[in-house]
């Protein structure tokens, strides 16, 4: 590997295969993703502890593996936010649950973006539309972490308007 360790993501790591007497090889990259090509490159985009596993195999069939582990730091986390639907405007209240930040950047995907230290916050959508946020967490390094709602909210709008039709006189 060319670097196993990272205080910031990314962490792009090329891999040299080594093995002797190998067919075939496989490598699961330990971030649910893998790859069956000789010395692949992966990118490790969130902190985290990844083990890595090469399989390879040889004539007849035999196997072996051999496995290390990457490390990512930085912060990490995860955010829930409700209500998911309403109609304009709509009140919608984040809470981030995290680890390792210092502080928050909220964008809510409507134009209006937020920096703070508080994991509980609240924003009124104004317009209609369709909206996904994101919570960037920073770290003590100056890590920036962007996670992205696993839901999409959902502002419904409308108008009520009328005229008069003129009366003959």
């Amino acid at each position: 590997m060319s670097d196993s360790f990272s205080i910031c993501p990314p962490l792009i790591v090329q891999f040299n295969n080594l093995s002797l007497h190998a067919i075939a090889q496989n490598w699961d990259f330990g971030d649910g993703t893998s790859a069956a090509i000789v010395d692949p490159s992966h990118f490790y985009n969130y902190p985290g502890t990844y083990t890595v596993t090469l399989t390879i195999t040889g004539q007849g069939g035999c196997t072996d593996i051999k496995k290390k582990d990457i490390v990512v730091r930085g912060p990490r986390g995860t955010f829930v936010y409700d209500p998911l639907i309403g109609c304009n405007p709509v009140k919608v209240n984040f809470a981030g649950i995290t680890q390792d930040r210092i502080s928050f950047i909220w964008d809510f995907n409507d134009g209006a973006t937020v920096s703070t230290t508080d994991s509980i916050i609240s924003h009124t959508y104004t317009n209609p539309g369709i909206y996904v946020p994101k919570m960037i967490l920073v770290d003590a390094n100056g890590c920036q972490v962007p996670i992205i709602g696993k839901d999409t909210i959902i502002v419904n709008g409308i108008t009520a308007n009328f005229s008069f039709l003129d009366q003959p006189v």
